[in-house]
């Protein structure tokens, strides 16, 4: 049986979830696209980035990363700098970005396991598609109990034989 026409909704596209990101170093700012991802290891952003602040990656006194991304590798220069999420200016911090030397092919950087998920809290609501970043302070005291004890007093239980 046919769908009467008009009936069937066109596939809904899957955004990726990404966020905004200021990315500054010296007295310069550029503002990228960023996927959370929590299987990056690192922050990974394209040359572009660097470029636009003026970040120089060329040098044999520079460190070389080589990340496996998109099935690929891809040399890198960590550089440090101050990243925020605007429009929340209090969610800034200092970290390590690894600039791609090569064109990167997506239109967003990587906030990955060092230097952004091990400093906030990441909440992720795909219903309504918005995140949560928050210290982990501020998250752990909404919580009506510490997850850690909660953990460590579960996992004897979970260890035990049966």
């Amino acid at each position: 049986m046919l769908a009467p026409p008009g009936s069937l909704h066109p596939p809904k596209r899957l955004e990726r979830p990404t966020v905004d990101v200021l990315l500054s170093c010296g007295q310069l700012d550029f503002e990228f696209k960023a996927l959370i991802d929590t299987g990056a290891p690192r922050n990974v952003f394209p040359r572009g980035c660097a470029d636009a602040l003026a970040i120089d990656l060329s040098g044999t006194h520079k460190t070389v990363r080589q990340h496996e991304l998109l099935g690929n590798r891809w040399d890198a220069v960590p550089v440090l700098v101050h990243l925020t999420l605007p429009p929340f200016h209090d969610l800034t911090w200092e970290a390590e970005v690894d600039f791609l030397l090569d064109d990167w092919p997506m239109p967003f950087g990587l906030l990955g396991q060092e230097g952004f998920l091990d400093r906030w809290v990441v909440i992720f609501n795909r219903y309504k598609d918005y995140f949560i970043v928050q210290e982990v302070d501020a998250f752990e005291q909404r919580l009506p109990v510490d997850p850690w004890e909660a953990f460590q007093q579960d996992w004897d239980g979970w260890n035990r034989p049966g």
